[in-house]
């Protein structure tokens, strides 16, 4: 009987030390959405400042803080008018096979181009004015350009095929209409055409010399 006593006793200290020393754990969370209080060095506390808490400590240059946190734009700008790998090149930092810089000075212009494994495929730009009656285009063979009339104009144009590129040559003797046709015999330096528009006129385009002959 003695024995039980001291055991019921042993018991109830260990239970008043446990209670005396136990762990208790509180969790509040809450969302902010008004920050217009603005910078403040206090410290949100629960359960107080769980609701109507509208400052912060510190925020980025580029975020705008006030009844909504917004994202400062920031405008850049830059004139690029060389695709070399060299300063000031565009490529400058490596070569970029995806794109190109096309015309040149205040023209000039970046293309987003489709590359596949088997070629790189840039998109070809507008004829430099409105194409009309009587164009014509013509491949001399060989070499890396096409040249145009524009039709209704006297006006002559030579497209650089790796250059993806326009540049405005001669103008022809007289202005090309319905009819107009220009042509490349197979050999030699020079494209023959027709005026067009009801006439008998014949000129000869010499490539190198960049000038017309009436034939």
């Amino acid at each position: 009987m003695r024995l039980i006593r001291k055991n019921a006793l042993a018991l109830a200290a260990l239970l008043s030390l446990g209670l005396s020393s136990g762990v208790f754990a509180y969790t509040a969370q809450w969302t902010q959405q008004d920050w217009s209080g603005g910078v403040s060095a206090s410290t949100a506390v629960a359960p107080g400042n769980s609701t109507g808490w509208t400052n912060y400590q510190g925020k980025d240059t580029a975020v705008t803080a006030a009844a909504a946190l917004s994202l400062q734009s920031e405008l850049y700008s830059w004139t690029v008018t060389d695709n070399s790998t060299g300063a000031p090149g565009f490529q400058s930092g490596g070569p970029l096979p995806d794109i190109a810089v096309l015309g040149s000075g205040a023209a000039a212009y970046l293309a987003l181009g489709k590359n596949d494994a088997a070629n790189s495929k840039w998109p070809v730009p507008a004829a430099p004015g409105t194409v009309g009656s009587g164009s014509a285009l013509v491949y001399p063979g060989a070499g890396n350009y096409i040249y145009a009339f524009q039709g209704g104009t006297t006006v002559f144009w030579r497209y650089s095929i790796t250059g993806n590129n326009w540049t405005t040559m001669t103008a022809a003797p007289g202005a090309v209409n319905s009819g107009g046709r220009l042509g490349y015999p197979g050999s030699g330096g020079y494209i023959y055409a027709f005026q067009g528009g009801n006439t008998t006129a014949f000129w000869r385009y010499s490539i190198t010399g960049n000038n017309w002959t009436t034939m």
